[in-house]
């Protein structure tokens, strides 16, 4: 932890400093014994401040504790300030003091706190992404309040703003989910990528034998089929920055990965291996499908990637995802920005978005193009323009509705 320390007079303090000087001068021009006493009684008491500031300051480090370092925007955690029980203020209480937080625009805290052996408080992430808290900066005071220590120290103490997921209700009528007939041709599937013969152990079903096997070796082998793969779903995150104000930009970029994060968790939770691509076809995370854990909690890996997404002004193809999406996925969303009202998502024509079929999302900012919600068909896709505020759940109940 870097530590800097500066020690300065307050305004009174500067105030008593300019009056000893003249008391001190007045006596040596008179040769007046009152003035040189009082002059030397104010030098001593500044004497005395710097004394106990100083020595308050001994080994005075201050640790953060953080207890939720990663959070979902929007939300709050505690965070406690302890004071360093070696520190000679802990015993002999010489000096008064306050902590100012340098806390970035991310992040809402509070800009002073008391000193004290601790101090709690809550901090909340405005903005997703990783970030650091920034220095503490300890102002210790004598009891006069005439001289004044400032240290600064900075303990790389950060925190980490995840994408706010929202809970998506109805996954089979979204298509978030497989029905009876897909899980029945999944189970029909199982072994279709082969069968892996084992060595045979007492106990294993004689009806298992695999003689074929067993004839090339010379030993007894058992037929072991390997399991079915997990249905493999896609996102992708069109990450090209747009021409727009920085404000509206922001808005969009944080509603896109925001209902990234919404899908990611849902798909997963409904045993989907799902991965999230750039526009370019990159991998930005995955995460495999697992009905028993459908948390945050376990995806936090995958969300925490989602909090990193910069959007990026760089020429990109989404249809190069799209090519990776139609390999690798059987269920594929897009989500992309409008640019100047006009829908950057795949529009169903050309070879690379006929390559996959899907669910394409395009967001336009605020106020442009009113708030209702458009859905249409274009050949396998389903294109959605939606207002940036509306829901992911009333987006895609939207789309399912122009599936019909």
């Amino acid at each position: 932890m870097a530590a800097r320390s500066r020690l300065a007079p307050t305004p009174r303090g500067l105030a008593l400093l300019v009056l000893a000087a003249a008391l001190w001068a007045l006596a040596g021009i008179t040769g007046l014994a009152a003035a040189a006493a009082i002059s030397a009684a104010l030098l001593l008491a500044l004497a005395l401040a710097v004394i106990c500031v100083l020595l308050g300051g001994v080994r005075l480090r201050l640790q953060r504790i953080i207890e939720r370092p990663v959070l979902s925007v929007g939300d709050e955690t505690a965070m406690s300030l302890h004071l360093d029980e070696s520190s000679l203020l802990q015993k002999v209480p010489m000096a008064s003091g306050e902590v100012h937080l340098r806390v970035p625009a991310q992040i809402a805290a509070p800009a002073v706190l008391p000193l004290a052996s601790r101090t709690d408080c809550t901090l909340a992430v405005l903005r997703r992404g990783a970030h650091p808290l920034g220095p503490m900066e300890t102002l210790l005071q004598d009891p006069f309040a005439l001289m004044r220590l400032r240290i600064r120290q900075d303990d790389g103490a950060a925190v980490i703003g995840l994408p706010r997921a929202e809970p998506l209700a109805g996954a089979l009528a979204l298509g978030l989910a497989r029905g009876e007939e897909d899980r029945a041709a999944a189970a029909g599937r199982s072994g279709e990528l082969g069968v892996i013969p084992r060595p045979y152990v007492a106990g294993d079903d004689l009806r298992r034998i695999h003689w074929r096997a067993s004839a090339r070796v010379g030993t007894l082998m058992t037929r072991e089929e390997e399991p079915a793969e997990s249905p493999g779903a896609v996102i992708i995150l069109d990450t090209r920055a747009r021409p727009q104000d920085a404000a509206r930009a922001a808005e969009l970029h944080d509603r896109l990965v925001d209902h990234a994060a919404s899908l990611l968790l849902a798909l997963t939770a409904h045993g989907w291996d799902t991965r999230v691509l750039g526009a370019g076809g990159a991998q930005i995370a995955s995460e495999p499908g697992d009905r028993d854990a459908p948390s945050q909690l376990a995806a936090q890996d995958a969300l925490i990637a989602l909090a990193g997404v910069r959007f990026e002004d760089r020429p990109g193809d989404p249809l190069a995802a799209l090519h990776v999406a139609a390999e690798a996925g059987s269920i594929v969303f897009v989500l992309a920005a409008e640019s100047d009202g006009a829908p950057s998502a795949p529009d169903g024509s050309g070879g690379g978005a006929g390559a996959a079929q899907g669910t394409a999302i395009s967001l336009r900012p605020a106020g442009a193009g009113g708030g209702a919600i458009r859905a249409e068909r274009f050949g396998g896709w389903r294109r959605v323009s939606a207002p940036a505020g509306a829901s992911l759940q009333q987006i895609l109940e939207r789309a399912a509705g122009s599936a019909r």
